[in-house]
């Protein structure tokens, strides 16, 4: 289930003003009963109801995990980045940058504050957009892109 996370959150984020494609909608499901990939062209109301429903799963998903998330966000390395890493591509070298540009960021302070209290669908967006922004400046909105279609 780690590894259908970056998905998620690069479909929360999904604009023109992130990635430049915001009538393309993907998702990788994070729970069983909707296991797979949803790929479609949504715009309006659909867009935005499974915009919805991502922040709705990613918040479960930040609640189960959240003891990993904090240890791995806070340390800015561990199981989870990797993974993360590694379901983007990222190559060695992409993910010491990656690693390294999260130790001590704004992006990873906002990533804390949205695991700290009760995490809801604010926080879950938060969470998304912060990581997605690290990811940009790591590897180019091309590569994010790329690997979503």
């Amino acid at each position: 289930m780690k590894k259908k996370l970056i998905s998620l959150l690069i479909a929360l984020t999904m604009s023109s003003s992130v990635i430049g494609l915001a009538t393309v909608y993907l998702v990788t499901a994070l729970i069983p009963a909707i296991a797979g990939t949803i790929v479609g062209v949504v715009s309006g109301d659909s867009f935005n109801k499974k915009k919805e429903k991502s922040k709705e799963e990613l918040a479960k998903y930040m609640k189960k995990n959240h003891a990993i998330l904090v240890r791995d966000v806070s340390m800015g390395s561990g199981p989870m980045i990797t993974e993360w890493g590694s379901e983007m591509g990222l190559n060695k070298h992409e993910q010491i940058v990656f690693e390294t540009r999260l130790e001590g960021s704004s992006e990873q302070m906002a990533m804390l504050n949205s695991l700290s209290g009760n995490i809801d669908l604010h926080d879950a967006e938060v969470f998304s957009q912060a990581l997605v922004d690290l990811l940009v400046e790591v590897i180019g909105k091309d590569r994010i892109v790329e690997k979503i279609q």
